[in-house]
């Protein structure tokens, strides 16, 4: 069992920030706190430049999904649990990646997991507008270091990317995060727009 390991990164940024409220982020921060939580998933660059493993499945919504039907279209692959916090926060951003390449030959799906009535609720109450599989854990666990993650697939079916939660922009936090703080507020989708663009 691996749903509990996503809080990993995300305690040692919490921590991180707190001992740093006093002063301003800066990029040596930044770039301090990137590093250490890339090393969750230094284990996934063996799945780089290899094939996405095959899958048919129906979506909650009672759609078939099948790797096979999506042949030439970039895929963005979403893995999240309901009580994973950064999933939360980034579903605001990830429903404007998919808004914004809705007319292009870009493919968007998220799995869980979570059982189907457990993830239909989560995505009513959260207005995710992903396709949702789930109870997908075997095919899931291939891949998961920590919730969440998005793998990021190329027109031939190649992986080319597999990254954490949207990353965070330090420059944009308050000084004095308080517990209510939305941390959504502070993601930047740069980086994945980069990636879905150089996606061949």
């Amino acid at each position: 069992m691996k749903y509990n390991i996503y809080w990993i990164p995300l305690l040692f940024l919490f921590s991180f920030l707190n001992d740093n409220r006093a002063q301003s982020p800066t990029s040596t921060n930044k770039k301090y706190i990137q590093n250490n939580i890339k090393l969750d998933f230094d284990s996934l660059n063996t799945w780089l430049h290899k094939p996405l493993p095959s899958f048919s499945a129906v979506t909650i919504e009672g759609d078939s999904v099948h790797l096979s039907d999506l042949k030439g279209k970039r895929i963005v692959l979403n893995l999240w649990l309901t009580k994973c916090a950064p999933c939360i926060w980034e579903i605001p951003h990830l429903n404007k990646l998919k808004e914004y390449y809705a007319s292009q030959n870009v493919v968007f799906i998220s799995m869980t997991p979570e059982d189907k009535d457990t993830a239909i609720k989560f995505v009513r109450e959260k207005k995710f507008t992903f396709p949702v599989i789930a109870n997908y854990q075997k095919y899931i666990s291939q891949f998961i270091s920590s919730y969440p993650e998005t793998i990021f697939v190329n027109s031939k079916g190649y992986i080319k990317a597999i990254k954490g939660s949207i990353p965070i922009n330090l420059e944009l936090a308050p000084q004095d995060l308080g517990a209510e703080f939305d941390m959504s507020e502070v993601m930047d989708l740069a980086d994945f727009f980069q990636i879905i663009d150089e996606l061949e």
